[in-house]
């Protein structure tokens, strides 16, 4: 199922639609939601924070499979993170502080798989996750589902 971006509260990361939600499961373990968008639509921090990785090359150690990518450290008691990847530019570099709603990056399809040398990931989108821990982690470490920032609207 998808459903448009705009019907979701607080500040989403990008425009697009959800093409997939987060999964918990043995047979899919799909960390995080991927917004599908045009490459160089804009992408915004969900929230205030502080820029801890801002990674230019896909394959960098400890990101692989995610290419560009950016990762926040949210201003939230616990410093929970917020991980954006497969962009086409990232704007932002470590150290940097945000606020909600700030351009940090655009969408992008850059990944790092050894089978495409041209490094793409089969289509243009957003893959956003959230941790309660510091990346880099291990691919198959818990994430936390980050519908939280795509809850639907109050009427």
């Amino acid at each position: 199922m998808k459903f448009p971006v705009e019907n979701y509260a607080h500040v989403y990361p990008s425009t697009g639609i959800l093409s997939w939600n987060f999964k918990r499961s043995e047979t899919h373990r799909h960390r995080g939601v991927d917004l599908v968008a045009p490459i160089g639509t804009r992408v915004v921090a969900v929230a205030s924070g502080v820029v801890e990785h801002a990674v230019q090359r896909p394959g960098t150690v400890g990101f692989r499979g995610y290419g560009r990518v950016i990762v926040l450290r949210l201003d939230t008691p616990r410093g929970t993170r917020a991980l954006y990847a497969h962009l086409s530019a990232v704007y932002v570099k470590v150290g940097d502080r945000v606020s909600a709603g700030d351009v940090i990056g655009l969408v992008g399809d850059s990944c790092d798989t050894p089978s495409d040398p041209d490094h793409r990931c089969g289509g243009s989108h957003l893959h956003f996750e959230i941790a309660a821990k510091p990346y880099p982690m291990p691919a198959e470490a818990d994430r936390l589902d980050p519908g939280f920032f795509l809850e639907v609207k109050p009427s």
